[in-house]
Parts: C-alpha cells; structure tokens; sequence
C-alpha cells in the first residue's frame, strides 16, 4: 500500500502541478473524488478484515480466535462499546453488505482511473487557458 500510495502522490502532484488545479480542473476533481472512494474502501475493508471476520469467527467459535489475545480484547471493547448481541445471521448479513459496498466502491474507483487517463491532465488545462487568452 504504501508503494502505491507515493507512486500515486508522484504521478498526482506531477500530473496536477498545483493545489489550485487539484480544486478547479476536471481531472483534479476526478482525482480528489478517486482519493475519496479509495479512503472509503481501505476503512471498510479494515473494518471487515479486524472487526466483522473476527465476530464471526467467534460466533462459529473457531479455535484459533481463541489464541488472539488483541483481537480478543478489541472486540470485547467493540461489542461492549455498541452493546451488540452476537447474532450470527445478522452478522453475516451486515458482512455481506459490507463486501457488496466493497465491490461498488472498486467499480466506482476503476471508473475514476478510467476517466483520468481520458482527461486532459490539469497542469495542460489551465495552461490552455493562457493560450487562447493571449
């Protein structure tokens, strides 16, 4: 993540030039709303893999949840903190929206990369501006 997360930053801020064109430009735009989706998916998809597979693994009461001490101690502070009742279907249920939404989410985040390689990068946008000007 973190590789993908500087080449990311590098090709961003070289494509985009300044902070201005980040907010006034179409690729920008789309740039900030891809950064957005992306955000989204890494904290929903942290919230499965560290709070829903958990729960359900110890609703199936799965012997190795057992050994996980840190896991154990925050989901004791999860459930407590919410006051849930550990209902397996209802879990499972909410796990599956959380994986559809992470399925929607990808989709809308490949539709963003698609549509920067088709706009015109922003540091060329504004620079267009200028020529038509003089």
């Amino acid at each position: 993540m973190a590789g993908i997360f500087l080449t990311g930053v590098h090709n961003a801020w070289f494509e985009v030039g300044s902070f201005q064109a980040l907010w006034q430009t179409p690729y920008g735009q789309t740039l900030i709303a891809k950064l957005l989706l992306l955000l989204t998916l890494i904290f929903l998809g942290a919230s499965n893999r560290y709070i829903s597979v958990p729960l359900l693994q110890q609703w199936a009461d799965d012997p190795l949840i057992k050994r996980r001490v840190i896991y154990n101690l925050f989901l004791a502070g999860y459930v407590t903190s919410v006051k849930r009742k550990l209902d397996g279907t209802q879990l499972a249920r909410q796990f599956m929206h959380k994986v559809w939404i992470e399925a929607i989410l990808i989709v809308a985040v490949l539709i963003c990369a698609a549509l920067l390689q088709h706009e015109v990068p922003a540091r060329h946008f504004l620079n267009v501006g200028r020529e038509h000007a003089m």
